[in-house]
């Protein structure tokens, strides 16, 4: 049943608090969702609203995608909200089915669940809600004073005008990346959805999601509205869209000079890529807004330091850092945090628990945006103050359900930029990798600091790592102080030793001088003590031996150790190949990432996150046309080429990552010369990959031979 026509805003519309109102006359929002009340400084998007909210209205059900960080939250926020609200339209509160964890809620469908739980804006939920199906729930969804909730006993006034209403799912990626566990629950929520729509003329379905997971939901969609799919693509910002979305919102304030606006817009499009020979920039035909709107928050930050009446070249070239504008933010942030909780009653927190809340509690394993709890006292672990001061940072925003708020990254933008900046400065900390590397090995001896690393160690501020380096380094002191007593005792025991068989020849000497009769009877006395002494002499010996073997222990121990931080060393740089890879994917460039992907996983072959595989088969996927996980794979054989002549090791020779050119892969850099592809492909030896990479791939293969390599893609 619709909602009355007269009731006011609704719950989507409502705005978003704010840290203070100088955070409100910012005329930049940051790496962040525009909420609807700062529609004034949302610019660049006009085309796209007016068609897409024609398209809403014209289809029943659509599909509305576009890639990461291109603005969709914002859009619907802003602009589309309002426009079919202009039209007639009733709108819901923007929905999600994230939130609640299955394990922990009692629920027929936890998808079912959560969406329901976003749309009903009452503090205390309904007792049958776990059971509820999407359209009885929509049948008796209600607005009174533009609060959205489930009434089964509402009564219609006779005179009661009814509106079209507008169901908005955001991230709706998210049924294939949250609550995994339920798999077999998402089937039924697109079945209910299609019964929703079936059952009330008046609904319309919008979903709102990632590009990348659009494939994904193509065994869903048949069940929907009759199977039509009707989608609607929206690209990231054009060149002439980022220039409005820069000017608009400081053109009354201070504006940019001639020149200014062009040359931030020129690095934005830029992309860096120091991973190629030369490091070379190339242009981009899209600027990606979250990049955008971090680069222009910092830069109005920073131009509070340097009054002037309008932003000037020069201004641009000191304060918008294109390539470091994520991680910027993120890296003040944690600074600003441990400063300001260094200044609470709580307990301290450490930089080490800041970040590692970060990439636990607000990343899934797949890499994805994750809700945590806010509780009373402790959010996911945090400190609910400490979770609530990062809040009024804008690096996380509040989602509200009946039952409590949750909390997650304002944007999916800022995942990787938070692995990148914590995995750096996990490289700066090698007491803390030797710390955990102890922990988890059950707080073996072997796993101690020596001596040299102990005293190196206990210079630095070691103190800031956490209560697990803490722990380390007592337990390194301990071994140390123990180890030192081990050797006092054996010097000691050889000290006495010679003692004795010096005191043993004095009595000796002495009784040399004695009679005959004396002597015959001391020198029985003597081999009794000779043999006491040499009975003495074995003891000591055999403890000698023993503290060698001791010894020789801990140098097996120590070597061991090595070889393990060497394994550490290779599974990091397995990791620093595998993010080569992916950004090579995400530029389109998939024969470099296919090279650097299998040799991360040559290196790598574990690979207990899976991360490795999960980068290799979506660029085999990719390059093999008609290819997808859910299809077979047909086999591919990139052209061979010639390498005779090159005085390079066969095994490290590739097909590069342009037409007719050789690759080879050192120190995680690919080189690439010109090469003669004629000919035809040798018979040779295959080297298949350690393990399958994924479902739909039986082998992927090199062969090399006769002086020429190719690439087999096989499907068996």
């Amino acid at each position: 049943m619709a909602t009355l026509g007269n009731t006011a805003p609704n719950a989507a519309s409502t705005p978003a608090p704010v840290a203070d109102d100088a955070e409100a006359h910012k005329p930049y929002v940051g790496p962040r969702t525009f909420q609807p009340s700062e529609a004034a400084r949302f610019f660049g998007r006009d085309r796209e609203a007016r068609d897409l909210i024609a398209r809403i209205i014209s289809e029943r059900f659509l599909l509305f995608y576009a890639q990461s960080g291109a603005g969709k939250s914002s859009l619907i926020n802003t602009r589309i909200v309002p426009g079919l609200e202009a039209e007639g339209f009733e709108v819901l509160p923007i929905a999600r089915v994230s939130g609640h964890d299955g394990r922990f809620v009692t629920a027929e469908n936890i998808y079912v669940y959560n969406l329901l739980s976003s749309l009903h804006k009452h503090e205390n939920a309904p007792p049958a809600l776990g059971t509820m199906n999407i359209a009885h729930f929509l049948d008796n969804l209600v607005c009174h004073d533009g609060v959205f909730f489930y009434d089964d006993a509402y009564v219609w006034p006779d005179d009661a005008e009814l509106k079209p209403r507008v169901l908005i799912i955001d991230q709706f990626e998210e049924i294939t990346t949250t609550n995994t566990p339920f798999w077999e629950q998402r089937e039924p929520f697109f079945r209910q959805l299609g019964e929703a729509l079936a059952a009330d003329e008046t609904l319309w379905v919008v979903l709102s999601l990632r590009e990348d997971f659009l494939a994904g939901l193509d065994r869903y969609l048949h069940l929907v509205n009759n199977g039509i799919r009707q989608r609607f693509y929206m690209q990231q910002l054009n060149r002439d869209a980022a220039i409005e979305a820069i000017c608009r919102p400081v053109v009354e304030r201070r504006p940019f000079e001639p020149g200014a606006v062009e040359e931030l817009v020129d690095n934005l499009m830029t992309s860096r890529r120091q991973d190629e020979p030369g490091g070379e920039n190339h242009q981009a035909e899209f600027v990606e807004p979250v990049q955008l709107q971090a680069v222009c928050y910092q830069m109005w930050e920073k131009l509070q330091t340097r009054p002037g009446p309008t932003i000037t070249l020069q201004d641009v070239r000191d304060f918008a850092d294109v390539d470091t504008a994520l991680v910027s933010f993120y890296e003040d942030t944690i600074a600003d945090t441990l400063a300001w909780a260094a200044t609470r009653p709580e307990p301290a927190i450490t930089e080490t628990d800041l970040r590692h809340w970060f990439e636990t509690k607000l990343v899934t394993e797949s890499g994805t945006r994750n809700m945590v709890f806010r509780g009373q006292e402790v959010s996911g672990d945090l400190p609910t103050p400490v979770a609530d001061y990062l809040r009024s940072r804008f690096i996380m925003r509040e989602v509200v359900r009946p039952g409590g708020v949750w909390y997650e990254l304002v944007h999916d933008g800022f995942i990787k930029p938070i692995q990148d900046a914590n995995r750096k400065w996990l490289e700066r900390q090698p007491l803390l990798q030797l710390a955990q590397q102890w922990e988890s090995s059950d707080r073996s001896e072997t796993r101690l600091l020596t001596g040299s690393q102990f005293e190196e160690f206990s210079a630095t501020k070691w103190q800031a790592l956490g209560p697990r380096v803490a722990a380390f380094m007592e337990a390194s002191r301990l071994g140390r102080r123990d180890l030192e007593r081990r050797k006092a005792l054996l010097r000691t025991m050889g000290i006495g030793a010679a003692l004795l068989f010096l005191i043993m020849m004095v009595i000796f000497l002495y009784r040399s001088g004695l009679s005959a009769e004396a002597q015959r009877n001391e020198l029985a006395t003597r081999n009794a003590e000779l043999n006491q002494s040499n009975a003495i002499k074995d003891a000591n010996a055999t403890a000698v031996a023993d503290a060698n073997v001791a010894i020789q222990s801990q140098n097996v121990a120590l070597s061991t150790r090595q070889a393990e931080l060497d394994e550490a060393n290779e599974a990091l740089r397995a990791s620093r190949l595998v993010d080569n890879a992916a950004d090579y994917l995400a530029q389109g460039s998939l024969e470099p990432a296919i090279l650097l992907s299998y040799k991360a996983l040559e290196i790598n072959e574990a690979d207990p996150t899976r991360r490795i595989r999960a980068v290799l088969f979506n660029a085999l996927s990719r390059k093999i046309e008609g290819g997808t996980p859910d299809s077979p794979l047909r086999g591919v054989h990139l052209a061979p080429v010639d390498t005779a002549g090159y005085p390079l090791p066969l095994g490290d020779l590739f097909t590069g990552p342009e037409p007719d050119t050789l690759a080879t892969l050192v120190d995680g850099v690919i080189h690439t010369w010109p090469v003669d592809a004629s000919g035809e492909p040798p018979v040779a030896t295959p080297y298949a990959l350690p393990a399958a990479v994924g479902p739909g791939l039986s082998r992927a293969a090199f062969h090399a031979g006769q002086g020429l390599l190719a690439l087999s893609l096989i499907h068996i």
